[in-house]
Parts: structure tokens; C-alpha cells; sequence
């Protein structure tokens, strides 16, 4: 991964049919062109990516992904797709470890690692999302939890090889679809805690850090303006033209 801009990634869980999906893309396309510093990263569902890939057709500062990746190139895994799939309609990247696959399809710490290193190892850039439950916050016991997450990954073989291709996602379990985000101090505190787990296992080149969980055209701004924090996972607030549009302002206007 060559890009430090600000990453704006959009992921449209299970919405959209393919159409639909192609006519935001085409709808944002113009605004993603004239990016200087932001780069869009849309995730769709998997059987809408073809069509978003035909409007893409190599545009700029606009990327291509999927929500979920097996590390494996094929086989026996039904209802999985792989990297070279992906990468056949022009994907760049996968998001791994969010925490409905983590807390709803019981994928284990040691499953999303697997994922994250398949992607990685074929090409394709990683965002691997690591967050704590409302009951871990209440415990004191975020870090640890993160630390959990984030272990396997650290002992997989080739991470440090390949850390340029990976992003880090901190989404707060207890924040996704919540009203309000996690507040600024525990977001920049929880982002240095991430990033000195990197350090001390002698990963000094820290990957990107982005925040997500309840971002929103209201709070993205302050979200952004946080040091540590090079973009944002975005849900809902990015499931409509118009509203990566006002995002995609935002992130221009304070990149």
C-alpha cells in the first residue's frame, strides 16, 4: 500500500442489489476524481462487487473491497470467497476481524488472523478491525481485549514483512450503530495503546489507524482532527451519494 492519504472506507454490509450499488458508485465518482488528499474505499456486498467494478474502471482515488476474505486461494470452504477471486474484479483490499463476523459468526481471534495474512500474502491490502464489548469497557479491560484480538495476527508468519498492506480499524463493539461515537480522549488513548502494542513486539513501522464506530457527517470532522486517527470505517453514514459526498468534504476540507 502506497497511499497515506486520509482513508474514507465505506462498508455497505448486506445492503444495496448490484444496481443500486453502481449508481452511488457512478454518483460519487466525479467528487472521488477531484480528491486531493482522501482516498474512498468502498466494501460491497460481495455479489454487487462486478457492478461497482464496470463503473470504477480504474478511476482515481476510489478503491474496491470486500468484507470478508479466506486465506485460502480454493477448496472445499462453501460460502467463502478468496483473494484471487476478488482480485479478478479489480478488489484491492478486504476488511477482516469487524465484529459481526467476530461476535455474530463466531469467527476467533486466530480465524481473522488467518484471513488478514491469506489476503495480505496475495496481494491485496487488509483492514482488520479490533474493538472491545460495552462489558470489557465497563470492566477495564478494553486494552486487553484489543491486545487478544491483536495477538494472533502478531505471530502469524510474514506480518512483519507485509505490515504495509495492513490497516488497523478500532471500532468499539458498544459504539456501532450507537448515537454517539467513543469520546475524543478515549479514541486517541485507545489509538496509542494499538499502536505500542506494534512497537513492542518490534513492528516499529505502525500501520494506519482508523476509527469507527457511530461516525457521521456531525462528528466526522472532530473524529479526523485527533491525532493518531488517519481515517474512518464508515457505515451508515456512507450508504447513500450524497452522504460520502459531505464526508468526502469534510475529510478535503481538514486533510
Amino acid at each position: 500500500m502506497t497511499s497515506r492519504k486520509t482513508i474514507l472506507a465505506a462498508n455497505w454490509k448486506m445492503n444495496f442489489l448490484s444496481e443500486e450499488a453502481a449508481q452511488i458508485t457512478e454518483a460519487i465518482l466525479p467528487d472521488c476524481r477531484d480528491s486531493k488528499r482522501t482516498e474512498v474505499w468502498l466494501a460491497p456486498q460481495t455479489l454487487g462487487i462486478p457492478a461497482v467494478s464496470r463503473v470504477l474502471d480504474g478511476a482515481k482515488n476510489i478503491r474496491l473491497g470486500a468484507q470478508n476474505c479466506h486465506w485460502e486461494k480454493s477448496g472445499a470452504f462453501t460460502g467463502e470467497i478468496s483473494a484471487p477471486m476478488l482480485k479478478e474484479f479489480g478488489c484491492t483490499f478486504a476488511i477482516v476481524g469487524h465484529s459481526e463476523r467476530r461476535w455474530v459468526f463466531g469467527e476467533s481471534a486466530l480465524t481473522c488472523a488467518t484471513r488478514a495474512i491469506g489476503a495480505v500474502n496475495e496481494g491485496l491490502d487488509v483492514i482488520f478491525c479490533v474493538g472491545e464489548t460495552r462489558d470489557d469497557r465497563e470492566g477495564g479491560r478494553t486494552i486487553e481485549a484489543l491486545r487478544e484480538q491483536l495477538k494472533p495476527l502478531f505471530y502469524e508468519s510474514g506480518v512483519v514483512e507485509k505490515v504495509e498492506q495492513i490497516i488497523i480499524a478500532y471500532e468499539p463493539v458498544w459504539a456501532i450503530g450507537a448515537l454517539t461515537p467513543a469520546e475524543p480522549e478515549r479514541i486517541v488513548d485507545t489509538h496509542c495503546e494499538i499502536a505500542d502494542m506494534f512497537i513492542k513486539v518490534g513492528i516499529k513501522k505502525v500501520p494506519p489507524i482508523l476509527y469507527g464506530g457511530s461516525v457521521s457527517t456531525d462528528n466526522f470532522a472532530k473524529i479526523l482532527k485527533l491525532p493518531g486517527v488517519a481515517g474512518s470505517l464508515i457505515g451508515r453514514a456512507s450508504w447513500s451519494a450524497e452522504g460520502i459526498r459531505q464526508l468526502l468534504e469534510i475529510a478535503e476540507s481538514i486533510s
